[in-house]
């Protein structure tokens, strides 16, 4: 039998070996869970910390440029440093971190930085401790009155006063302004007999009150920084960090910055801060809420490659607040760069055509009253977009500044007119053309009597006689844009072959680029209407370019698209290049009808009965009228036009409801597309209130020219 003492001894070895088991298992853990977080993490934790008081900032990675077709920086990133208070790095006591906030505001005073600090919407008027309320806090429809509301809600209602506008009637300015020097301990009113205690001056107590007012309105604390100095100066900087100001931090921001100013601002769009209903699908993502994200245009479309990963910085300070390490826990990742198809150099021409067009060549010359419009040029072997464009616009670096001003104007430069759909007039004829010749209705050689009316629609050359346009073919009918042998083609259509040939031609539906727009609508009757681009037929700029396209390049029509390339951050590689896409083909058309309405659009410029309103934008060559060449002097000494283009192109003016009735000019569409036997690009102008599509075609004129000269200057530079 074991003896008791023996009992006692395996008792307390079976112990031990528990308690050993035990830790050499949570050593086991503790040792897995370290190379766990080294392998998951990286340099995450692979910086040690030895003393010292530890707090980290975000730093904002820097977004990606936006560049055009050949590498112009449209959009960049610029850093602005915000000084702002720490709650954690401020000093312990209510009254020393009352010497800081002063200490500030003087700095910012010597240094002439006071109006970096934003405005504030202080309440009253008057110094401590004699105040009134400013008239504007009275106000229900101010800023400052909503701010004071605030406030009131936040401090002052009890179960006797339960209104803003009751607590206004019962405290005065001063009440409210002890109470602020109260609840802060600026002033200690304890002692009633000496009416309070302050460590500072009447003027500190009335700084401080004014500043604790906007800091607690601004959510200062323990969860958000107050930002005291916004796009702070070195000179605001350095004059802090000489004086070891305690409880100041940097907050970085970066800025977009937009290089051509007023240019392009309906396609680059703009970024903002995270609005509370996007936090939750923003945050799924990993992006600190401070971030900028894209609110509109290739700003938001393309934000996935745009937005880069913040960095956070690790910020070691001895016990007296003073800066002794700064290491990054994560490094930040900037975005990637995104080249779009546009050529800037042709956009700024493309702007300013449309601009003079309008307000010049229109309003000016004739007396007219067109007050917006769009232009839109592609590349038809492609979809490209060249150049896109609408009237009036708007300049990015003030949009938050000019944005109220701009809400109000009658016409809004907001909306992108390149995009949104409008009845497209004689454009929809050399559609209408290919469809009858397709069809067998009529052949290039058929002869159609025209009349001046047909059922209620009177051709534009009708004159009150019997005689229109006279017995004309195919050809002749699109140079002259004739409504009567158009309106009779429609009949012969009928509505459902038009709406049929229409959706093959890309009306009706999206045209694939990347912004926001409307797909256009088809009409269900009046074919003799609809084949002329009126009834219910409704289209952007961008699809009648895309349709036209698709006639000039022999029958293909890609999807259109702005984004080009993009790069990883300085200078990396190419992770992405711009897609042909097909939408759609004419099929098994007969070329030789395709070349029919081609020359049809050919004499529009170059024809016999050509508008000298549309001839007058080109250039004379002999018996052809051209763009995009230069001027230059041969041999004999003799002008010439040298490398001109010869084009093709249609004109549209379609009636609206307000033009019926009187009340203004009707819509004016040029179309054109260069060269004739191989075309390169396509170019749309859209002008409301353009009294008729002749005065469109300046602006198609000088976007074509600017192509051709770019072309130049982009193939010279390679050669």
């Amino acid at each position: 039998m074991r003896r008791r003492s023996d009992k006692k001894e395996v008792n307390i070895t079976l112990r031990l070996y528990a308690v050993a088991a035990v830790f050499l298992v949570f050593c086991a853990v503790f040792a897995a869970r370290l190379i766990l977080y080294q392998f998951a993490k990286g340099d995450e934790y692979s910086t040690p910390v030895i003393g010292g008081n530890v707090r980290t900032e975000t730093v904002p990675a820097s977004r990606g440029d936006i560049r055009d077709r050949n590498g112009k920086v449209l959009v960049s990133d610029a850093y602005k440093i915000n000084l702002a208070f720490n709650y954690h790095a401020l000093p312990d006591t209510r009254v020393e971190v009352h010497r800081v906030f002063l200490a500030i505001l003087d700095a910012l005073e010597v240094t002439e930085n006071a109006d970096k600090m934003g405005k504030q919407y202080f309440p009253f008027e008057g110094t401590y401790p004699e105040y009134t309320f400013k008239s504007d806090a009275l106000d229900p429809d101010s800023t400052a009155y909503a701010r004071l509301s605030r406030f009131i809600k936040n401090n002052l209602l009890t179960d006797e006063i339960t209104t803003v506008e009751d607590a206004i009637k019962t405290y005065s300015a001063n009440d409210i302004a002890i109470y602020i020097a109260d609840k802060y301990e600026i002033v200690d009113y304890s002692d009633k007999i000496i009416g309070g205690f302050s460590h500072f001056s009447s003027k500190e107590i009335d700084k401080l009150i004014r500043l604790r007012y906007d800091m607690e309105l601004s959510g200062f604390g323990a969860a958000s920084d107050y930002v005291f100095a916004y796009d702070a100066d070195q000179k605001l900087v350095s004059y802090i960090a000489e004086r070891h100001i305690r409880g100041v931090v940097t907050a970085y921001e970066s800025e977009r910055v937009y290089r051509y100013d007023g240019y392009a601002s309906h396609i680059l769009g703009y970024v903002g801060p995270i609005y509370a209903e996007e936090a939750e699908y923003y945050r799924e993502l990993g992006y600190s809420m401070n971030s900028l994200v894209g609110k509109a245009g290739c700003e938001y479309t393309f934000e996935q490659y745009l937005h880069g990963t913040d960095g956070v910085l690790a910020i070691v300070e001895d016990d007296d607040g003073n800066v002794v390490d700064t290491y990054y826990i994560k490094e930040p990742i900037p975005g990637k760069n995104v080249y779009l198809t546009i050529d800037i150099d042709v956009q700024i021409a493309a702007e300013n055509a449309l601009r003079e067009n309008i307000e010049i060549r229109i309003n000016e010359w004739v007396g007219g009253k067109a007050d917006s419009g769009a232009i839109v040029a592609t590349d038809p072997d492609t979809g490209a977009i060249l150049a896109i464009a609408s009237y009036p616009t708007y300049d990015l670096s003030s949009f938050n500044a000019d944005y109220d001003e701009l809400s109000k104007l009658e016409v809004s430069p907001y909306l992108n007119r390149a995009l949104l759909a409008y009845a497209p007039g004689s454009t929809f004829k050399v559609g209408m053309a290919l469809a009858a010749l397709e069809e067998g209705l009529i052949t290039e050689n058929t002869v159609i009597k025209t009349e001046g009316i047909y059922k209620n629609l009177a051709c534009s050359h009708y004159t009150g006689n019997a005689y229109c346009c006279g017995n004309i073919d195919v050809e002749a009918a699109l140079m002259v844009s004739c409504n009567y042998f158009f309106s009779k083609l429609g009949d012969d259509l009928s509505i459902d072959r038009i709406r049929r040939y229409s959706s093959l031609f890309g009306f009706g539906e999206y045209t694939g680029i990347e912004l926001g727009e409307s797909s256009g609508h088809l009409s269900q009757s009046l074919p003799h209407a609809a084949a002329i681009g009126q009834a219910e037929n409704l289209c952007t700029p961008l699809q009648v370019s895309q349709y036209i396209a698709m006639i000039s390049n022999g029958g293909m029509r890609y999807s259109a698209h702005l984004l080009y390339e993009v790069h990883e951050p300085n200078g990396g590689k190419i992770i992405k290049s711009e897609e042909q896409t097909k939408l759609g083909t004419l099929g098994k058309m007969l070329p030789s009808n395709i070349e029919a309405v081609k020359k049809g659009m050919y004499d529009v410029i170059s024809g016999p009965d050509a508008s000298s309103l549309v001839r007058n934008n080109f250039t004379k060559v002999g018996d052809r009228y051209l763009v995009g060449g230069v001027w230059g002097v041969d041999e004999s000494g003799n002008d010439v036009y040298f490398d001109g283009k010869t084009v093709g192109g249609k004109t549209g003016t379609a009636e609206t409801a307000d033009s019926k009735a009187g009340k203004c000019s009707d819509n004016a569409w040029f179309t054109g597309f260069a060269p004739y036997d191989d075309p390169e690009i396509v170019v749309t102008c859209f002008i409301e209130k353009g009294i008729t599509g002749g005065y469109a075609s300046y602006a198609v004129s000088e976007t074509m020219d600017a192509y051709f000269a770019s072309v130049r200057e982009n193939d010279s530079a390679v050669g």
